[in-house]
């Protein structure tokens, strides 16, 4: 997955590696010690330059389209690999079949990811604050398109293979993100 999404970021921003002010950090496996869960599946730290990186935002439920800058993101994805038939929606919440035995709540496990990473790091730096996370829910074997899971707009569900510039739009549709002209910026807003 990390190898993936990589590749789709890549794809979205193709010089952000010739930048040096520009720092991606895609972390597999990545451990906040004393916190439940422990672990998070995929954390991706963005720290860009002061201009940002763009991409094409389109409000959910919308078919406005504008760019948008994004300056920096903390982001932490809960994996599923599930096929279609062990994955389902109750209410604003997917669940994932496991073992084939019990269903388990699976936006609940992306939403302790997001607070196990503020706990950690508000705990163990100087100033005891945390950046703003988001948290997203990646469905890797479910068809984007494929198959409809009925969740309300907007959610934090991505289905299918890696592709950055929706993840992203998924995840400012589903936060409270606070996004700000700029004056400098022409046409942008910066996040």
């Amino acid at each position: 997955a990390r190898s993936e999404l990589k590749e789709s970021i890549l794809e979205l921003w193709s010089n952000i590696e010739k930048n040096k002010r520009n720092s991606v950090w895609i972390i597999s496996g990545a451990q906040c010690h004393n916190e439940q869960p422990s672990e998070v599946d995929l954390l991706i730290i963005l720290d860009l330059d002061e201009d940002g990186l763009p991409i094409i935002w389109s409000p959910s439920r919308s078919e406005e389209k504008e760019r948008i800058y994004i300056k920096n993101l903390v982001l932490t994805i809960e994996l599923k690999g599930h096929s279609g038939d062990w994955v389902r929606s109750k209410g604003n919440a997917i669940e994932v079949l496991r073992r084939g035995k019990r269903w388990e709540h699976a936006s609940r496990q992306s939403r302790r990811q997001k607070y196990s990473v503020i706990n950690y790091v508000s705990k163990n730096t100087a100033t005891r604050s945390a950046p703003f996370v988001e948290s997203l829910l990646w469905l890797q074997n479910v068809p984007r398109h494929g198959r409809d899971l009925n969740l309300p707009e907007p959610n934090d569900t991505f289905c299918g293979p890696p592709n950055w510039q929706e993840m992203l739009n998924k995840v400012i549709n589903s936060s409270n993100l606070k996004m700000s002209k700029v004056p400098r910026s022409k046409d942008g807003h910066y996040m």
